[in-house]
């Protein structure tokens, strides 16, 4: 099924980008409390995502339909 895995594959692309822009846990951990799955604490020696990936992380979690509208329109 390679073509329907190639497919998978570009499909998931953007946001597996997204979810790097920065060091790991981070952009992870703010995705999943800006979808209400858990509580965002970024804890020491981690920090917040920048202004700029925040705005592409949340892009690209409502180009997925991942996020409720109250997180789309911060």
């Amino acid at each position: 099924q390679w073509d329907a895995a190639r497919e998978l594959h570009y499909f998931l692309t953007p946001i597996n980008d997204a979810l790097f822009l920065e060091s790991n846990p981070t952009p992870a951990k703010t995705a999943l409390g800006w979808m209400g799955k858990i509580e965002p604490e970024i804890r020491l020696p981690l920090a917040q995502l920048s202004d700029a990936n925040q705005t592409r992380l949340r892009e690209t979690l409502a180009s997925y339909n991942l996020l409720p509208v109250a997180a789309i329109a911060h």
